[in-house]
């Protein structure tokens, strides 16, 4: 994914109106706006839809719809943007946009596991009937996002997140020794250590994101800071 750098809500909104104006025909315009003012408030779904309108993938110059949700995971949704006579994948995180395609084939098999809705084939016959997945309702409207890897509430942490906590001693993983304990170390040095600690920790069950975590939240092992009274 490559990151998006969001301009201000109000200099954005300007942006999208200056790309419909070009990229769809003015009797259709209204259209397009009005899906751009239901998502006013989401500055995620506003870069998304400016990226779209600025780029216009497959150069398909029809408004967007709808914006439906086909799957996410640890804070990354992949979402169909859904046009007059095509729709459009893209996927999204809290700072990320990225065109996958507008056919089904066209999407890498990494990607089609991620959605996990069978193969191309099949993927092509759902998303001929939009209408089957729900609306999307925004990643800010959502349950709590983790501030640093992205994930959203009830998700496992992207390994390596500073705030997740560690299931051992309920500090934070990044910080605590126990990720050098339970591998017999002083440091991890090579991919092979941290693979066999990631099994470790799955195994173990990986505490997931809740809003109460924070890049301050207490823990009691070797090396943390004592929780507050």
């Amino acid at each position: 994914m490559t990151e998006k750098k969001a301009p201000g809500q109000g200099a954005i909104l300007e942006e999208i109106k200056t790309f419909v104006c070009f990229a769809v025909a003015p009797e259709k315009q209204a259209l397009a706006m009005e899906l751009v003012c239901r998502y006013q408030e989401d500055s995620i779904v506003q870069q998304l839809l400016c990226e779209h309108y600025s780029s216009l993938p497959e150069a398909v110059e029809e408004p967007i719809l709808a914006i439906r949700e086909l799957s996410s995971q640890q804070g990354i949704y992949c979402l169909l943007l859904v046009a007059e006579s095509v729709s459009f994948f893209y996927l999204v995180s809290a700072d990320q946009v990225v065109y996958a395609g507008c056919r089904a084939e066209e999407l890498s098999a990494d990607l089609l596991r991620f959605i996990d809705l069978g193969d191309w084939a099949n993927l092509d016959k759902l998303v001929a009937k939009p209408e089957q997945f729900p609306l999307y309702g925004g990643l800010e409207k959502r349950k709590a996002v983790c501030s640093v890897c992205g994930v959203a509430e009830g998700d496992a942490h992207l390994l390596g997140c500073l705030v997740e906590i560690c299931p051992w001693c309920d500090g934070q993983l990044n910080t605590c020794n126990c990720r050098f304990e339970k591998l017999g170390v002083d440091e991890i040095n090579s991919e092979e250590e941290l693979e066999k600690f990631e099994k470790l920790l799955a195994e173990k069950g990986r505490v997931p994101f809740s809003a109460e975590q924070g890049l301050a939240y207490p823990g009691s092992s070797k090396g943390l800071d004592p929780a507050d009274d």
